[in-house]
């Protein structure tokens, strides 16, 4: 009742709760939906290379540039409707998305609180969507499903399975929303950091990029071009997109509660008692950069992950690499969100040649506000065009 958005968010949820939200939303996902909606992302990332080129070579902020990228796909996705992200102005869904994480002090004391004291949450209850965000994308699904019940139309994408699942489950407006915001959080903000990252590493390792730009080139070659069976069978796009994961997850980490009593050697080999109930905090960042687990861990060289060396799977089953989470409360857009990262990759390493631009401060530092990674300055990058021959 306090917050209705996130309430039945899977992320928040916990329990029968979360199974139950977590098995109507996973058919979402699946390997065949995602490619149906292939075609929407290539046509976002045609409408990012116009917007590049529109820019003229002036250096382009790529937090912001890869946030559109990923409003414009999402919202198309989810709504039907495109955003106009690339077409100048503040786009709404953009700027509501924004607002969605923008979490005030207040709201960063909760969070605190709630971790180290789990029990208060109990006893105080705040809702993390303001009203005017939940209004607006109540109004908006309410537009998307009377437009395609009105003009008959037949998508397969997730607004179509939302529709299904509502004929089928008999969902509110308000689970309409949920899960739609569930999907738009999963692939609009983490995918548009993990993007901006992943750019900046290439433009500042020219070898890197060199080397992608020509395994795009023998692929175009061999397939004639990029579907999205052939998207996902490019070995070193696999280890370029890993090793940004590495070396920039989403997420700092991430919290987990005990629900059984377990012993575990957290010290050495001295087995020591998590009781039920404990929440336990795994530092994802700082075991992606740990020495013990990885070689040089603060270098971006995707050959760590190459497919003779084991590729990720090595380090996944040591539990050292885990960007999207692990276990039954995974990642429910990891697909998704990796569909869209690659193509974007493949889209502009093929159409520019990728450069740091001066803006971008010499020293990365992270925002301390924020509670996603984000860099102070912001990442500029140069974009020039590659003509074709």
């Amino acid at each position: 009742k306090v917050d209705p958005i996130f309430g039945r968010n899977p992320f928040l949820l916990k329990g029968q709760e979360w199974k139950d939200k977590r098995a109507e939303i996973t058919p979402a996902f699946t390997q065949l939906r995602i490619k149906a909606m292939y075609p929407v992302i290539e046509d976002v990332c045609e409408r990012m290379k116009k917007y590049i080129i529109k820019e003229n070579k002036q250096a382009i902020e790529c937090r912001e540039m890869s946030a559109k990228f990923t409003t414009d796909v999402v919202s198309s996705c989810i709504f039907g409707v495109d955003a106009g992200s690339f077409a100048g102005g503040n786009a709404p869904i953009r700027e509501m998305g924004k607002r969605i994480l923008n979490f005030s002090p207040r709201l960063m004391l909760y969070f605190l609180l709630v971790q180290l004291v789990p029990a208060f949450k109990k006893f105080f209850k705040i809702s993390l969507v303001e009203k005017v965000v939940e209004t607006f994308f109540v109004g908006i699904m309410k537009d998307a499903i009377d437009l395609r019940k009105r003009n008959k139309i037949d998508r397969t994408d997730y607004l179509h399975y939302l529709l299904e699942l509502q004929e089928r489950k008999k969902l509110t407006e308000l689970d309409m929303v949920a899960h739609a915001i569930t999907f738009f959080l999963d692939g609009f903000e983490t995918s548009s950091i993990v993007l901006s990252f992943t750019l900046y590493e290439l433009a500042k390792n020219k070898d890197v990029q060199d080397k992608l730009r020509s395994e795009i080139r023998e692929t175009i070659k061999k397939h004639g071009e990029i579907t999205f069976d052939v998207v996902h069978e490019m070995p070193y796009l696999e280890q370029v997109v890993a090793e940004s994961l590495r070396l920039h997850p989403p997420a700092f980490f991430m919290s987990k509660t005990c629900t059984e009593s377990c012993e575990l050697p957290i010290r050495g080999t001295k087995l020591e008692t998590i009781e039920e109930g404990y929440y336990v905090v795994i530092p994802i960042y700082s075991i992606h950069r740990d020495s013990r687990y990885y070689e040089d861990p603060d270098t971006f060289n995707p050959e760590r992950f190459a497919p003779e060396k084991g590729g990720t799977k090595i380090y996944k089953e040591k539990g050292c690499y885990i960007p999207f989470s692990d276990g039954p409360r995974i990642c429910l857009g990891m697909r998704f969100a990796q569909t869209q990262l690659k193509l974007a990759i493949v889209s502009l390493v093929k159409s520019f040649e990728i450069t740091v631009d001066e803006k971008t401060p010499k020293e990365i530092i992270l925002n301390p506000k924020d509670i996603i990674p984000t860099i102070l300055g912001g990442v500029w990058l140069q974009f020039n065009e590659i003509k074709a021959k």
